[in-house]
């Protein structure tokens, strides 16, 4: 029957799904009843959307939903049988790809919303929550699944999938800091500031930056920063050079993709780095005197090109550090990235730096470092120096052509053009071409040449390289034959002759030894000794001999140089001599320049061989001198010396004991300043009693008395110091150490003083607290006052001391009882208490007597018991001092016992009950009761037993006897309704498929019933479990209802709004450029579509730059850049922004019009233009005319005269309002033409001028005109009338017919 059952089962769900395995089900009859059959025909189709999604860190997202529909052939709803068949959500299984479980996680849906799964499972919007920045994929699977009889799945086959990209947007931070100093994001970086970059990103998903250089993730080769510290979190950039570059800043998984990635720019300081030699060994200084004025000298050597070559600065890598270079003059030095090359000589200024565009598309420097770039004037082309007769040469400078004026030195040898610089040999001999250039700054600030000399000799034929030169002895020079055909060594011959000395005598010894090169026409000379020789060289060209004479001066080198002596001293005002010595001897050039280190300290004047130094004021110097021939250096090191004038001591006397043992002496020596021998020598009159060390330190030998004498080594200026030295007090004995005494007593203390030998045996006495003793200058000591003191004895010398304590007694003056009248009851016991005054009395033993032992009996230690009714007094006694005090004691029968009329009630709030008590026994003395409420809070009793419900609670009511304290209870119980229920929110907005929570408050906190019943208006739009857990169902509103379960009937509520969720927020434009003043609206795109909610709260960070209204326009307030917010209403707080630049806004102040007053003709029109300033601003302004019927103007100025008249053009600007205003005489003539009969008269007039008109007549004979315009015809024919006005011609045709 069991399988019969299962039959039937199956075949019912058959038929809902269209087909009938009968063939499958008889199988699963033969194998015993299990049934294992394959999938059908199941179709199954899931989507996820949106396909992508973004979910805040810390905060939950149920956006995606899984679109599911199709069949499921393997689905069984035992609770719904509709459902069999179809395809259902509870087959649907989530995973997330991250395998680190970082970026994302599912909520799990029992948990409340704090706790997380890695997968979850049976519905179609999970609960996602943001975790990390990153990326995430959520697979959404269909699993169709059969189970076995015992639940066991025995198929599960994965129908469809579906996946979405979920985003948790990274959050970074950015801080600039320069040392301690936090900057503003605007500051220009400088290098070594730290940028330190900090975001929500993850070990495993770490923060990975990279800069418009840097792709790598290092940060190793962006030129302007570089990495400095870094973690999965937090990366520290250190700035290395200037210039801009874009960071950004994304999780390792973020490459690409908006959300996960920041990026913004850093742009630091650029500066040329002063006295850093490029590759050609050009650097960057700054005129003596003159830090300001900085330059760099570009390549001086004579024929060589200028090439680019790199500026010193501190830009990395300038072809990536997006720097500007920029020259002022590029005719003088042209610029590519980070180099600069000579053009012509000058001087230019080359800026390099960081450029911004500001609102008005003006460019500015963000930063910027300029550099005076000097390309000297030197000489340019190939380097000749010589030619033959009738050779031409050009020759060429770095100046600029029109610069260079030409002039030879012998227009016989050489003749040049005076513009071009075209050099024409017409003779034989040399000269010298030069070039001159303006004398400007290059010359007279930088001091290069303004002039060039190119030295030519010129040959007829045969000629040698040079006919003068110079060589040292064992150096060599090469002089060339200059040939017009190619001779052998043979034909090419040469002689030395020496010539005569200063003293006429002609060395017969060589002066220069000459090798000849293989081809004959290369001769090396080297100087062997000093003198004057001929090098005369000839060739032989066909028997013609022709010749040249070179004139060799062999001159003895400087090798060394010294100077005798190396050191002198001097005296200030003095002067000393020294002397110069060559080496090797009698050099052939033996000019020297001398200096001194400090011309203040000493100065020097001197020649080839002597120099006088001059000591000025105290101090050292260095002499130098430098050679003219080889730059030889030697030194010599001064002293002046400053003559003594004084010396003092820190003590001109001293008294001191041998306890001591030393003491120091410092001795100034005068005056103050460099150049003064301070050595000084020390000496004692008397060693015995001290002695002194070259320090001037003294150390006591005996008592007595000795001079120390100072004495300065130069000028034997004397100081002295006297030294006595006394045999110190060591102890002191007094004759009482501790000793009492009463007030009003005296005591003679005697101290004896030790050694007996003591120099000064004086001693003084003194008290701690005179209030107690005072003491004399003799030791009598007086008491005073009670309490402790020390007399202190004291030597004068050396101050040892020895002390005697004293103490004077406190008697009792008076004695206070614990209480001086009481009442008790028979057989009870108290004590009481004597406090002996005051508190520092010595003696305060008391005794204690009863008047009356029936009544009470006292023992020793104050303790009384009562032993029949009646009164007595107990009397306490000082031993001491017999003073007395009186307690009086009146003994009662006692109270022993008390009962209530109810030991329990229960209350409600606000009523009453009055307690009840009965004392025992009836005939008691003392029947009076207290009552007390052990939580007045909850219910109050007064002082007739009066109960009184106050609030929710239990509180005991004790009622006490004033006599034995006997004490009975009642209970009272106090029930209380809830007053009020408030809730955690009154409003709330969830997003559909969201859960949340909603937290009543139950007031009082005493009342007896605090649960709470919930309710929903709607539970298809939001329900509401008994603990007040919210589900979002669909889009709409609902009201959760929380009421008191007490049945007091009090109620709270919120209001749910379920709305599709804001996603994003697009504010357009994103970025917007105002000056201050102007306004203007933003727009927002409120994504999706279908968000219930697209209001937004608009929100200005700084509303000093800019505020924004509720309508999102935007007033600009001040210049600054600022966030402006559009952030949604729906209680996601999703957020869009724009960042407003608001720039100052510069006003026209002056506008003039480039004319006063125009005169034109009529139908004519003419461009107005006007000048502006500042020349740079902001503002703008219109054109208007004052009638334009007489003239028009547009945008642009232009003026059109359109009728006859006169009319004013103003132009007026937008912002202050300024104006200029020009006079338009639009001219015409009153009639074009006229006809008249002879001697008939018409006067015409020009309209549009008042000034005056020149009249004339093309044919007086045919008419005439006045000077006023009146014509008359005077004779048949035509003639032209003209009016002339400020150079403007008009015309009028006039027939003149004859009379009829």
């Amino acid at each position: 029957m069991k399988n019969v059952k299962k039959i039937r089962q199956l075949t019912m769900r058959l038929k809902m799904q269209w087909k009938i395995l009968i063939g499958v089900l008889v199988a699963g009859v033969a194998c015993g009843g299990v049934l294992i059959f394959a999938n059908a025909d199941s179709s199954v189709s899931l989507s996820l959307t949106p396909a992508q999604s973004s979910v805040i860190q810390g905060s939950t997202s149920t956006v995606i939903h899984a679109n599911l529909s199709g069949t499921d052939d393997e689905f069984y709803d035992a609770s719904n049988p509709s459902n069999n068949g179809i395809a259902s959500p509870v087959r649907l299984e989530w995973t997330i790809s991250d395998e680190d479980y970082d970026v994302v996680k599912f909520v799990n849906p029992s948990s409340g919303g704090d706790a997380y799964l890695q997968t979850v499972s049976g519905t179609t919007n999970p609960t996602v929550y943001g975790n990390r920045a990153g990326a995430a994929t959520i697979t959404a699977a269909y699993h169709s699944k059969k189970f076995s009889d015992t639940g066991a799945v025995v198929y599960d086959n994965v129908l469809a999938t579906s996946t979405a990209a979920v985003y948790v947007p990274i959050n970074v931070n950015v801080e600039r800091k320069r040392g301690n100093t936090v900057l503003e994001e605007a500051d220009l970086l400088k290098e070594g500031d730290l940028i330190t970059i900090t975001a929500n990103t993850c070990e495993s998903n770490k923060l990975f930056i990279e800069t418009s250089n840097d792709s790598t993730g290092e940060v190793s080769s962006d030129g302007i920063v570089e990495m400095y510290y870094r973690d999965s979190s937090k990366v520290v950039l250190k700035v290395i050079g200037g210039g801009s570059t874009v960071i950004t800043a994304r999780t390792a998984d973020g490459s690409g993709i908006n959300p996960l990635t920041y990026t913004f720019t850093v742009r630091a300081e650029v500066k040329f780095k002063d006295s850093i030699s490029n590759s050609q060994g050009h650097f960057i200084t700054h005129l003596p005197g003159d830090a300001s004025n900085r330059y760099m000298v570009l390549s001086d050597k004579d024929y060589e090109a200028f090439t680019y070559e790199d500026i010193p600065s501190n830009v990395v890598n300038p072809v990536k550090s997006n720097v500007i270079y920029k020259t002022d003059n590029s005719n003088v030095a042209s610029v590519a990235v980070g180099t600069v090359c000579g053009v012509h000589a000058g001087v230019t200024k080359v800026s390099a730096g960081l450029t911004t565009i500001d609102v008005g598309g003006n460019e500015s420097w963000f930063t910027r470092d300029a550099v005076n770039v000097v390309v000297p004037f030197k000489k340019m082309g190939n380097e000749v120096s010589n030619m033959n007769v009738g050779d031409e040469l050009q020759l060429s400078t770095s100046a600029i052509e029109s610069e260079v004026t030409w002039s030879t030195s012998d227009n016989k040898i050489l003749q040049v053009d005076s513009a071009t610089g075209l050099v024409k040999a017409v003779g034989a001999g040399t000269a010298t071409i030069y070039a001159t250039r303006v004398q400007d700054e290059l010359y007279t600030v930088y001091n290069m040449p303004y002039q060039l000399a190119y030295k030519i000799t010129v040959i007829d034929g045969f000629g040698l390289s040079t006919v003068s030169t110079t060589v040292n002895i064992g150096s060599s020079i090469d002089i060339k034959a200059l040939v017009t055909n190619q001779p052998s060594k043979s034909q090419i011959t040469y002689t030395v002759t020496n010539q005569a000395n200063e003293a006429g005598v002609i060395p017969t010894y060589d002066l220069i030894e000459v090798k000849q090169s293989d081809d004959g026409t290369v001769f090396t000379i080297t100087g062997v000794a000093s003198g004057v020789t001929h090098l005369t060289v000839s060739q032989n060209i066909n028997g013609v001999i022709k010749s040249e004479t070179c004139v060799i001066y062999v001159t003895t080198p400087v090798g060394d140089v010294s100077i005798n002596p190396s050191s002198i001293s001097i005296d200030r005002g003095s002067t000393g001599t020294v002397q110069v010595l060559f080496n090797p001897a009698g050099p052939t050039n033996s000019n020297v320049l001398w200096s001194s280190s400090d011309t203040t300290v000493a100065t020097v004047t001197g020649d080839s061989y002597t120099a006088t130094i001059k000591g000025l004021s105290g101090g050292n110097a260095t002499i130098t001198v430098i050679t003219e021939d080889g730059l030889k250096v030697a030194t010599c090191d001064v002293y002046v010396r400053e003559p003594v004038t004084g010396v003092t001591l820190n003590a001109t006397t001293v008294e001191s004991t041998m306890a001591i043992g030393k003491y120091q002496l410092v001795a100034t020596v005068k005056p103050s300043g460099d150049g003064v021998n301070r050595n000084v020598t020390w000496s004692s009159s008397d060693e015995s009693v001290a002695t002194v060390d070259e320090n001037g330190l003294v150390t006591y030998i005996k008592p007595g008395y000795c001079t120390i004498v100072c004495k300065t080594e130069d000028g034997a200026f004397i100081a002295t110091c006297n030294f006595i030295i006394s045999i110190p007090v060591e102890t002191i004995k007094l004759d009482y150490k501790d000793e009492i005494m009463s007030i009003g007593q005296t005591l003679r203390i005697t101290a004896e003083v030790l050694p007996i030998t003591a120099t000064n045996r004086t001693v003084s006495w003194e008290s701690s607290n005179t209030n107690v003793c005072i003491v004399d200058s003799n030791g009598l000591v007086e008491a005073v006052g009670t309490g402790s003191a020390t007399i202190l004895c004291k030597s004068l010398d050396g101050g040892v001391t020895a002390m005697c304590n004293i103490y004077v007694k406190q008697p009792v003056t008076s004695i206070v009882l614990n209480t001086t009248d009481i009442t008790v009851r028979k057989g009870q016991v108290f004590w009481l208490n004597a406090t002996c005054l005051p508190e520092n009395a010595d003696n305060k033993l008391v005794t204690w007597e009863s008047r009356d032992e029936n009544v009470c009996k006292v023992e020793s230690d104050g303790k009384v018991t009562a032993t029949g009714a009646g009164t007595t007094s107990i009397i306490c006694t000082n031993v001491d001092t017999g003073l007395t005090a009186y307690c009086i004691v009146t003994v009662t029968q006692p109270v022993t016992g008390i009962t209530l009329n109810s030991d329990y009630q229960e209350l409600w709030v606000g009523a009453k009950y009055a307690i009840i008590p009965s004392i025992e026994p009836i005939d008691a003395e003392n029947k009076k009761v207290t009552y007390l409420s052990s939580d007045t809070s909850v219910a109050t009793v007064d002082e007739n037993g009066v109960v009184t419900a106050l609030k929710g609670g239990n509180c005991v009511i004790e009622v006490t006897t004033d006599e034995c304290h006997l004490t009975a209870a009642c209970t009272i119980v106090v029930k209380e309704y809830v007053s009020t229920i408030t809730l955690s929110e009154n409003n709330k907005f969830m997003n559909v498929g969201a859960t949340g929570k909603l937290i009543a408050t139950v007031g009082t906190d005493t009342a007896t019933n605090k649960n709470i019943v919930w309710s929903s208006s709607d539970n298809s739009i939001c329900s509401v479990d008994q603990e007040g857990n919210l589900s979002a169902e669909s889009v709409g509103n609902a009201v959760i209802t929380a009421t008191a379960a007490d049945g007091s009937g009090v109620t709270a509520s919120c209001i749910i709004r379920v709305v599709n969720p804001v996603t994003g927020i697009e504010v357009v434009p994103d970025s917007l450029r105002l000056f201050v003043g102007d306004s203007q609206k933003l727009g927002v795109n409120v994504y999706p579509d279908n968000a219930t909610i697209k209001d937004v709260v608009w929100k200005s960070a700084n509303e000093s730059i800019a505020v924004v209204d509720e309508d999102g326009e935007v007033f600009a307030i001040s210049s600054g850049k600022v966030k402006i917010t559009a952030t949604s209403q729906d209680g996601n707080d999703i957020k869009g922004i724009c960042w407003v630049y608001v720039t100052p806004r510069v006003n026209i102040s002056s506008l003039r019009i480039n004319s006063k007053e125009i005169y034109m003709l009529t139908g004519r029109t003419r461009q107005l233009s006007v000048i502006v300033r500042p020349a740079v601003n902001n503002d703008s302004y219109e054109w208007y005319s004052s009638d334009t019927g007489i003239v028009t103007v547009d945008g642009n100025g232009v003026i059109t005269t359109v009728g006859p008249g006169e009319a004013e053009v103003y132009v007026i600007s937008d912002g202050a309002g300024v104006e200029s205003s020009c006079i338009v005489h639009s001219l015409a003539i009153s009639r074009s033409n006229i006809t008249l009969e002879q001697y008939d008269r018409y006067t015409l007039d020009v309209i549009g001028t008042d000034s005056n008109i020149t009249w004339r007549s093309s044919n007086p004979r045919v008419c005439t005109v006045s000077s006023s315009g009146e014509v008359i015809g005077r004779k048949a024919g035509i003639a032209t009338i003209t009016a002339v006005v400020n150079n403007k011609t008009l015309s009028c045709t006039v027939r003149v017919t004859s009379i009829r």
